[in-house]
């Protein structure tokens, strides 16, 4: 799928992070990724939530223009998180169709954003994994287990990442 973006032939937490941290510094309107790195290492609860979503929005485009086939990709319990460092960012992907690279691609993206992510804000290495990642497809949302359960959910919806509106 390309869309007139650049369309990565592979992917790694370094970027993903550095793109996050930059979409935290502009919805803080702060100077720059710096700038919101220190607000995230002095634990602001504000800057940890946008870091939280841009994360999973960016690891979730970098998934989806590698593999293709990722329909929508959902944060959940994300109203949940009014501390920090709270709970690790949940990520489903609901994709056409489940496949062994596909789960190796997002269970490596996932890793090493996770291991950059606590490299650079210290309160994060209290997690194995940050960023965790559920793929679902039709068979995983009818069965309704795991994240799938709370796919249409009323009481603690999720928040679409991917793709942009």
């Amino acid at each position: 799928m390309n869309d007139g973006r650049h369309v990565p032939l592979s992917t790694d937490g370094a970027s993903i992070v550095e793109r996050a941290l930059g979409y935290v510094a502009r919805r803080l309107k702060s100077p720059g990724p710096d700038a919101a790195l220190e607000r995230l290492r002095r634990g602001e609860l504000e800057a940890y939530l946008y870091f939280r979503y841009a994360l999973a929005k960016e690891a979730s485009r970098d998934i989806a223009a590698i593999a293709g086939g990722v329909e929508k990709a959902l944060i959940f319990l994300e109203n949940r998180c009014e501390e920090f460092p709270g709970e690790p960012v949940r990520l489903g992907l609901i994709v056409e169709r489940r496949t062994a690279a596909m789960q190796s691609l997002v269970e490596a993206v996932c890793e090493a954003v996770s291991r950059e992510a606590k490299d650079r804000v210290p309160g994060l290495r209290s997690f194995d994994e940050f960023l965790k990642a559920e793929i679902l497809d039709a068979d995983a949302i009818r069965a309704g287990t795991g994240l799938a359960a709370m796919v249409h959910s009323i009481y603690e919806p999720p928040i679409t990442v991917y793709p942009d509106d």
